[in-house]
């Protein structure tokens, strides 16, 4: 496979939408270093709760010292280590297959950007995700430059929240899978400090960096896809039909992560 039609089998819209790197649009807050997100559905049917528009994932960013207490504006931060905190919670009535063991495994936060990033060896910053409460809730820490000591006064940047990506070559002498990483989210941060203390404008936020082709921005709202505002959850038990809840795409996505991965 040509890596043009690579890029686009990994990345769809990323950086079409988003540029190189791709930056998250930040939502209409004011600045702020705590935050929760929504994730909503990817299936559109008037036989699913909502038309299909209902809650997937919830997503909490916060930042962290050392010993994992919160960190706030006005707090002294001059001799501490820095970390963006990055929570997902299960809302009720998901499917289990979204929250597999195989599936959460995939997935991993870096500071790195690259259209294949992972395809040639590690992810040199990887952080997993830590299960919390089995089938319910994860968490990851990822250390962010350090600001308030010596003559930096800010740091900035950005923290990928990434899928391993594979894809079955589909001729048969390509026997190795080629593959990437796909960049579903970014936590963009902007901390800004004087004297130590960190600035009332310092700021956080995530946004997300991937939309499917089954929901273009022209039928589907991206507030309905990921927004920093509540995404309805679903009241009761979800329908079960394979077709309208999607299994056959995680079915297949499920095949591909099976055996030896690439590293």
């Amino acid at each position: 496979m040509h890596e043009t039609q690579l890029e686009d089998e990994i990345h769809f819209a990323t950086f079409y939408d988003f540029g190189y790197p791709p930056v998250p649009r930040r939502p209409a807050t004011e600045p702020r270093l705590t935050g929760s997100y929504y994730r909503g559905n990817d299936e559109r049917s008037p036989k699913l709760f909502n038309n299909g528009n209902y809650r997937t994932a919830k997503f909490n960013i916060s930042l962290v010292n050392e010993h994992g207490h919160s960190v706030a504006a006005n707090d002294n931060i001059a001799n501490a280590c820095l970390f963006v905190k990055f929570e997902i919670e299960r809302p009720p009535f998901t499917p289990d297959f979204l929250y597999t063991e195989d599936m959460m495994r995939t997935m991993f936060l870096t500071a790195q950007c690259d259209r294949f990033l992972g395809s040639d060896g590690p992810v040199a910053d990887r952080v997993e995700l830590d299960m919390v409460e089995p089938m319910q809730r994860w968490e990851a820490l990822f250390p962010i430059n350090s600001v308030g000591m010596c003559c930096s006064n800010e740091a900035k940047g950005t923290v990928y929240v990434c899928e391993r990506y594979y894809y079955q070559p589909q001729i048969s002498l390509l026997d190795k899978r080629r593959g990437g990483s796909r960049f579903h989210y970014g936590i963009r941060y902007d901390l800004k400090v004087k004297d130590g203390i960190l600035l009332d404008d310092s700021d956080m936020y995530m946004g997300a960096l991937y939309r499917t082709r089954k929901l273009p921005t022209w039928r589907v709202p991206m507030t309905e896809w990921f927004s920093h505002k509540p995404i309805p959850e679903l009241p009761g038990q979800n329908v079960d039909a394979p077709d309208l809840l999607g299994i056959d795409d995680h079915l297949l996505k499920k095949s591909l992560l099976s055996g030896d991965s690439l590293y």
